[in-house]
């Protein structure tokens, strides 16, 4: 920490024994205070409560522990504070009076006043510094390339990398003042000089009125920095804040928290050398700099910049070059006869390959391959990883050639075992690697992202906000990353995990579409187009946030069944999941004896295949044993599913009973250790699921046979206590208690059943469930049962879309209370409905996920979602209408802003008159707007419900007689859809308007009456549809048409359609005694 220009010059020794005197002064009171039993006075005469003073005053524990009930003075907590070895005297004297005076005091007790605080900028020396190279060596950390001299642009990329430093200051300032980190969060008194918390009043560190001080804290408190906060703390100093002007927040915040810490970070920034080079408003290079001269005041900056970029520097900015000696530097360091050199990063690259290559080892590429980019592992983890599957002598042997080649970092100071880290030339070589451990030398073709690394449950990925790379990726969309499985035959990679590689999406935008697909516990059937995975065999696995995703395309049953226990118990679930800690844990959780332990994990959990000869040992339940044991039983899984169509019954039932209970048995420890599983099926052929008798049946029966069979009681198995009926296997059991005011069991696994018309098979899927019976003992109230509950929902409907913007838009900083999501709701789904009342909900987290974050405290805007757009595939966009609408869309959301017709038939590559005809209809419904810049997309048109724009022209489209059909403001989707009828029947398109349809009615027609005369309306019912439908939480459809109109009839019209419930809510099958969970629709 860095000293204050205040610090302390006086003798320590002799001011700390002059307060333990003064201790003695005040003991005479200690007997009245102890005799209360609450509070004692402190050395400076204050009455603090015991617990908390000695909370205060010891960092280490060892320092001083006093017995139960003991009578204690401050000279004893001095003396023992003092004579601790590790405690530096001179410099955390300060710190020491400062503890005694803060808010640990009882309010009504006087304390020692501080002088007033100065500005965060006078407060502690400068430093950082700021220099400008032409190059970078390959050991430096924390490059930002292709940087912009927009400040607003490029200040979020340049404190990315700090929050770590951050982290570290808080740190540092708690370890200085000796205080949990928790309490700098502390609430000063009445009077202080901010109020807002110490961070704040005792450092400057104000920034959003105290809230980057209550972020920094808040991440310091967890082992791995929450994402929401590393995307948080970029945005303060970009001059958006509403609490903040400009670089006030910048100085306020990242400088003066990085100063007080103690903390230098070095930071390189390799400017974009075309940005620079065009520039033409000098004065957003001169903003540029002023944020760089500030950042400079608390670290190391280095200007990375070629010559062309030195030059414009020079030229344009002499009084900045000036200052850092730029003109000098690019005189000295020009050399005309200096041939043109290949970029250093490829050299440092091709020397990391060559650095790896030189080992031929595949033993050492594979540690390499599992090591963290971002954090250390320890050398028992990687012992222990079943995907490195080496030796532990041959690990220690590895690990230390890795470290002498320059590869990795290992930390030997350690209370455990060794921690081990890649450093900068590691983390180049293991980019060189591919998902099966080969070495590609970049000269051979460089890799597109960063190399394959296993997830882990806390690890987490940022949402790029940032343009898209010069060449178009492989796959530019979730969805079609998803789908681009390539051929597992080629590389035997039937379990890969959703990292992104090679393209613009990140893992976790991956992850948080899988999540947005299930509904909640047990069975979510979804009605949403999916594309075909290139090889269906494979299951795409993903790790975060301590739930897990396993993604696979239906294959049959017995196919699918094994595909999904087989990826539950793969090396790298045991070496991130399941590793050695969390079974360890586990198993304490489950007692000490360790017969006990493995007498509870096979006949209480059911875990099968592990038995005492084999599991334990002298030390207790051998971890690795386990592992292995249920690792080969997936692998003998695996093995077999090539042979199903050959197997004869009994070798089938056998496989059968493997695969269930391996998948049980995983599902129950996964669940037991913390991690929610779900499991996604995927139906790129959702007809034949529904049509095809055979497959619809084979479908229905495995989610009832299945899904019931990942359930606990406690820590028993639900099935094993309420289904089970053979003798052997119910003797092979645990005594169970049962508390008969929860009798219900909790599901271990999820299930989300995903393709077009899949919701179709709900009544199905819960009349299969009811069928499932308790044994006989159960039924005939001879053994007393509880009951297992598997609720079916049904998947992208309204409600479920609303759910998934509520927990979206709120870890992109939105608060959800203040936010209208029901507009924003309805808005996504007008764009991207695929049938009345249906969206997908990975496609609406695909575009949420889009969106940039908040950092600002700003209300949700709809360009906001417009921007989130841009993430979704063309053909995902008006999914019903042409493909060359979604092109257009597409043009349109991505575009920096409006678009001429010219530039907009180019950037959507379609034929002008295509352009035409589309953009008159989509005009007409006010789905697109034109203005004298161009065109742009209306999210919420005029005639949405709780639009607040008006019409733009209210007599633009009227019938041949001037008369208008609609009112001001349109009342239902059937007006909607009458007026385009009108317009398509003006323009010539359709032989019949909605006028004669309602002149031969005598009344207004219904939505199926119109689509029924006039086909041409069938694919805009969709996206109309949206803006209007009013949740419920029954079966039955809201009123979507208006009574009747009596000038034209008298007689009452039936309202409504036959379009399928907006929300049919959950159906919950309950298989043993009557469940004790209320059963309600979804809300």
């Amino acid at each position: 920490m860095a000293e204050r220009s205040d610090g302390y010059d006086g003798n320590y020794k002799q001011d700390v024994e002059h307060y333990a005197v003064l201790a003695d002064r005040v003991d005479q009171q200690l007997t009245n205070f102890h005799g209360a039993g609450t509070a004692t006075p402190d050395c400076l005469g204050n009455v603090v409560r015991v617990g908390d003073l000695l909370d205060a005053h010891t960092a280490r524990p060892a320092v001083y522990t006093p017995k139960a009930n003991a009578v204690v003075t401050k000279a004893d907590v001095v003396n023992a504070i003092v004579e601790d070895p590790q405690y530096d005297t001179t410099s955390e004297h300060e710190q020491f009076l400062e503890v005694l005076a803060d808010d640990h005091l009882e309010r009504n007790h006087s304390t020692v006043e501080l002088p007033e605080a100065p500005d965060p900028d006078d407060r502690y020396p400068e430093q950082g510094s700021v220099r400008v190279t032409s190059g970078l060596q390959s050991d430096l950390t924390n490059t930002v390339p292709d940087v912009s001299p927009s400040r607003a642009e490029a200040l979020p990329k340049l404190l990315s990398p700090l929050t770590d430093a951050c982290v570290e200051a808080v740190e540092a300032i708690a370890d200085d003042e000796r205080r949990p980190i928790a309490s700098l969060l502390s609430t000063p008194e009445p009077d202080a000089k901010t109020g807002v918390h110490h961070l704040a009043d005792e450092y400057g560190i104000d920034a959003g009125n105290g809230s980057f001080g209550a972020a920094v804290v808040d991440a310091a408190r967890h082992d791995h920095v929450p994402e929401d906060i590393r995307e948080e703390l970029p945005q303060y100093g970009t001059g958006q804040s509403l609490e903040d002007t400009n670089l006030d927040a910048l100085r306020r915040g990242h400088c003066a928290l990085l100063r007080a810490g103690g903390v230098t970070p070095t930071l390189h920034v390799e400017l974009d050398a075309d940005a620079w080079t065009t520039l033409e408003d000098r004065r957003k290079g001169e903003r540029f700099f002023e944020a760089v001269d500030l950042l400079a005041t608390a670290v190391d900056v280095t200007i990375v910049a070629g010559d062309d970029v030195r030059e414009v520097l020079a030229e344009r900015f002499g009084e900045w070059a000036d200052r850092h000696d730029l003109t000098d530097d690019l005189t000295d360091s020009r050399d005309t006869s200096r041939q043109p050199a290949r970029d250093e990063s490829e050299e440092n690259r091709l020397d990391a390959y060559r650095t790896l290559d030189a080992l031929n080892s595949g033993g050492r590429y594979r540690i390499v391959g599992n090591l963290f980019a971002d954090q250390s592992r320890s050398i028992r983890s990687l012992q222990d990883d079943a995907e490195i599957d080496l030796a532990a002598d041959s690990i220690n042997r590895y690990t230390g050639d890795l470290e002498a080649a320059g590869l990795v970092a290992i930390d030997r100071d350690t209370t455990g075992s060794n921690q081990i880290t890649l450093t900068e030339t590691g983390k180049l070589a293991k980019d060189c690697l591919t998902p099966d451990y080969s070495l590609v030398s970049p000269e051979q073709g460089t890799l597109d992202s960063e190399s394959y690394h296993p997830m882990i449950n806390s690890q987490k990925y940022s949402v790029s906000d940032g343009s898209e790379p010069e060449a178009a990726p492989p796959a530019d969309s979730p969805a079609e990353w998803l789908a681009a499985t390539g051929d597992a035959d080629g590389d035997g990679a039937y379990v890969r995990w959703m990292d992104g590689r090679a393209s613009s999406v990140d893992a976790y935008a991956l992850h948080k579409r899988c999540t947005a697909a299930s509904r909640g516990d047990g069975i979510t059937l979804t009605d949403a187009p999916v594309r075909p995975f290139e090889d269906g065999r494979v299951t795409q696995v993903s790790l975060m946030e301590d739930s897990l995703h396993a993604v696979t395309q239906w294959g049959g049953a017995a196919a699918t069944l094994g595909r999904i226990a087989a990826t539950l118990s793969t090396g790298r679930i045991w070496g991130t999941a399941l590793d050695r800690e969390a079974v360890t844990d586990l198993c304490t959780d489950l007692g000490s004896a360790p017969k006990n332990v493995l007498e509870f994990l096979q006949r209480g959990m059911q875990i099968g295949w592990l038995d005492a000869d084999s599991v334990i040992d002298q030390d207790g339940l051998d971890y690795l044993a386990i592992r292995d044991h249920l690792y080969q039983v997936g692998r003998s899984v695996l093995a077999r599913l090539s042979n199903l169509d050959d197997m004869a019954d009994g070798e089938r039932r056998e496989y059968f009973r493997d695969a269930h209970g391996l998948l049980a048995s995983m599902t129950a420890l996964l669940d037991r250790v913390g991690v929610d599983t779900t499991i996604q099926l995927r139906f790129p052929d959702g007809e034949a699921a529904r049509t095809n008798e055979n497959v619809r049946d084979d479908v229905v029966s495995f989610l009832a046979n299945t899904a019931p069979k990942q359930s606990r009681y406690g820590a028993h198995s639900g099935w094993r206590q309420v289904v089970e009926s053979r003798p052997d296997k119910l003797k092979y059991r645990l005594p169970m208690d049962i508390d008969p005011t929860a009798r219900t069991a909790d599901l271990t696994a999820s299930w989300v059943v995903i393709g077009d018309g899949m919701d179709g098979l709900r009544d199905d899927v819960v009349a299969a469930l009811d069928d499932v019976e308790p044994r006989d003992a159960i039924q005939d109230g001879d053994e007393e049962g509880i009951a297992i509950d598997v609720p079916v929902h049904v998947g992208g409907t309204y409600a479920h879309a609303k759910a998934v913007v509520e927990d979206l838009i709120s870890k992109k900083g939105w608060n959800t209370i203040r936010q209208d999501t029901d507009r924003v709701t309805r808005a996504l789904m007008g764009v991207l409905s695929h049938a009345p009342g249906r969206v997908s909900p990975t496609i609406v987290a695909d575009a949420l996920l889009g969106m940039g974050t908040n950092g600002y405290g700003l209300d949700l805007r709809m360009g906001d979602v417009r921007a989130g757009l841009a993430r979704v595939a063309s053909e995902e966009l008006f999914p019903t209408l042409a493909p060359s609408v979604g092109k257009l869309v597409r043009a349109l959301v991505t575009a920096d802003g409006r678009l001429e017709a010219g530039a907009l038939v180019d950037a959507a590559g379609i034929h002008r008159r295509t352009y035409a005809t589309h953009m008159d209809t989509l005009e007409t419904l006010d789905l697109v707007n034109r203005t004298d810049d161009g065109w742009g997309l209306t999210l919420e048109p005029w005639w949405a419900p709780e639009a607040d724009r008006e019409r733009a022209d209210p007599a633009a489209r009227t019938l041949e007689t001037g008369d208008t059909i609609l009112p001001d403001q349109p009342r239902s989707e059937t007006e909607v859809l009458s007026e385009l009828a009108n317009a398509l029947a003006w323009r010539g398109d359709t032989d019949t308007s909605a006028a004669d349809l309602r002149l031969d009615l005598g009344r207004q027609p219904t939505v199926d009456e119109l689509i029924e005369a006039i086909p041409a309306l069938d694919k805009w019912a969709a996206p109309i549809a949206a803006h209007w439908p009013s949740e419920t939480g029954d079966d039955t459809l809201p009123p979507h048409d208006p009574a009747a109109v009596p000038e034209f009839s008298n007689t009452t019209e039936e309202t409504g359609t036959t379009l399928p419930p907006y929300d049919p809510g959950c159906s919950t099958a309950t298989i043993g005694v009557e469940s004790d969970h209320e059963q309600q629709p979804l809300a």
